[in-house]
């Protein structure tokens, strides 16, 4: 019996070709599937340094746009607003130092009005370039004595030096005295 060949020529040759077609086709797609992951790859590495150089053009068009006239007002004010802050800051401190000054006369003249022992009049009290001028009237010297050494033991005027001036007159029977306390760091200059 002879064979009975039912698969025309055509189908034959085609066997062949479908092998090779498979082959090339195989080829192709390892090539597109290695040129896609270049793509991609190239991709991740160029990105980061494109999204890097546009934050860089934007940053610098905004420094532009920062020192342009229309900016220009703003940094104006904020300089004039600091300069007005730091006048402020000064004045509070020389306030503040008037205050401490005021406050420490202010101990001073009390300190001095009840510091006066019995028979002892104050007449007048000057505070003025760093020197205290007390002037008035005692019986005797023994209570000006107590008097100035109550002033020397008192912590207001530790950084004062004393001396004392006394004037007695027959006719009305008391002393006196003047009591000057000069502060040490206005003596020395």
């Amino acid at each position: 019996m002879k064979d009975i060949n039912l698969i025309p020529e055509e189908a034959k040759t085609n066997t062949v070709i479908k092998a090779d077609d498979e082959k090339k086709s195989l080829s192709v797609k390892s090539v597109l599937l290695a040129v896609i992951i270049l793509a991609v790859a190239a991709a991740g590495l160029i990105s980061p340094k494109l999204y890097v150089k546009t934050l860089e053009i934007r940053a610098e068009s905004v420094r532009d746009e920062l020192a342009g006239e229309k900016y220009a007002e703003v940094k104006k004010v904020n300089d004039q607003i600091t300069a007005a802050q730091d006048e402020i800051s000064a004045k509070k401190t020389v306030i503040e130092n008037i205050s401490q000054s005021t406050a420490r006369i202010s101990e001073m003249i009390d300190y001095v009005e009840k510091s006066a022992p019995v028979g002892l009049s104050v007449n007048s009290m000057q505070h003025a370039n760093g020197k205290l001028t007390i002037k008035g009237y005692s019986r005797d010297s023994t209570a000006v004595a107590e008097y100035m050494a109550n002033l020397t033991m008192v912590d207001l005027l530790t950084e004062y030096t004393s001396s004392a001036k006394f004037n007695y007159q027959k006719a009305n029977a008391n002393l006196e005295y003047t009591l000057e306390f000069t502060n040490k760091s206005t003596k020395a200059k």
